[in-house]
């Protein structure tokens, strides 16, 4: 796999990604049996909603993704 061929700063630069998606298929895909691409699609969004404004995490100290990335914006000078 492409992790396995990676040195170990680099196999962390995956992780995270990697748990996305693996929280995607077991908490949203394998949970449902979708009748159409547009009902998947219609999940999928749901799902990663959720998971970015409403879920905390562990690694980000129980901040949602949305909650990290605007608290950590860099500041913008003002125009002079």
């Amino acid at each position: 796999t492409v992790e396995k061929s990676l040195s170990a700063s680099h196999t962390e630069i995956l992780t995270p990604p990697s748990a996305l998606w693996r929280s995607i298929k077991y908490e949203e895909v394998y949970l449902h049996a979708y009748d159409s691409v547009t009902a998947a699609k219609q999940g999928l969004e749901r799902y990663i909603t959720k998971y970015n404004q409403q879920r905390p995490h562990s690694s980000l100290d129980r901040m949602t993704p949305d909650e990290f990335y605007f608290n950590n914006l860099p500041a913008i000078p003002k125009a002079a």
